[in-house]
């Protein structure tokens, strides 16, 4: 039992250290190589799996571990940190809900007062879409990831973007998301 503690122990350790590594490298800027966030955590992720390899592969006689045991260790880092990626810092970098919370609190520290819903909307239009340019930021990584493309003076769909947008529908509906949302009504 105590050899199972001690080893589940190293696992932890590892996934711990590389996450912090890899939290760390976000502030590396020479590792934003594709001016997306989501992708540049990829790319984040994958230079970090090799220095965690690299580290495990070369302390394995210290760490006891064989083989398994260093991709086992990847796998759960990567696992954890693909996971803290979708769900949460990726949602940092581009949720109208976080933006609106810590512009409120931001209001409230400085004035002491709330916001109206005509004050919110205002703050919507002029600084999240226009001053901080989110809708073109969209516009950027869907060209990228190629899901659109640039036709005369607007943009279309590719086949991969209608391929994904049946996959969104097809999940909003499984799991009853508004269907506002998926299904926009265009007049």
């Amino acid at each position: 039992m105590r050899n199972i503690i001690k080893w589940c122990g190293k696992h932890i350790l590892v996934v711990i250290l590389g996450s912090i590594v890899y939290m760390l490298s976000f502030h590396l800027d020479f590792l934003n190589l594709t001016g997306i966030y989501f992708y540049d955590g990829i790319v984040r992720l994958l230079v970090t799996l090799i220095v965690v390899g690299l580290l495990e592969f070369l302390l394995r006689k210290r760490l006891c571990f064989d083989y398994k045991d260093i991709v086992l260790s990847i796998c759960l880092f990567c696992l954890l940190n693909m996971l803290w990626l979708s769900l949460c810092v990726v949602s940092l970098d581009r949720s109208l809900s976080v933006f609106v919370l810590c512009y409120m609190d931001e209001i409230e520290n400085v004035t002491g007062n709330g916001m109206t819903e005509e004050e919110l909307q205002d703050v919507f239009d002029k600084v999240f879409v226009d001053e901080y340019g989110m809708l073109e930021r969209r516009y950027e990584e869907q060209l990228a990831s190629g899901n659109i493309v640039k036709s005369g003076e607007g943009y279309i769909l590719t086949d991969r973007g209608e391929f994904i947008t049946s996959v969104f529908r097809i999940v909003g509906k499984m799991y009853n998301v508004d269907e506002r949302f998926i299904y926009p009504d265009v007049e």
